[in-house]
């Protein structure tokens, strides 16, 4: 994926950029599955780029789509992104609350 080459390079607003128009695609094409790994990895690099309440509602539409589509695998990791998320925003109640569900 061109994002990792992005990120690889120190370049996260571009990687970021990337990411978007991957998820835009897989919107369109209406592949959930692809939505939410584009979410991911929109979270991640929102959380690197201090966007933290973006990155927490990118996390929060992944758990959404992964609970969607009955995939209960993935959202250990996204409970995870999300209380580091919920951390950042300086919301300790809310990261102390999804840690523990992870």
């Amino acid at each position: 994926m061109l994002s990792w080459f992005y990120r690889g390079q120190d370049r996260f607003i571009e990687a970021r950029s990337n990411v978007a128009r991957g998820l835009e695609i897989s919107r369109s094409l209406g592949d959930p599955e692809g939505q939410a790994v584009g979410l991911r990895q929109l979270g991640l690099l929102n959380l690197h780029l201090g966007n933290y309440e973006e990155a927490r509602d990118n996390f929060l539409a992944e758990y959404d789509l992964w609970e969607e589509l009955g995939l209960s695998r993935p959202l250990g990791e996204t409970l995870k992104n999300l209380g580091f998320a919920d951390m950042y925003c300086g919301d300790n109640a809310a990261a102390e609350k999804t840690f523990k569900q992870g």
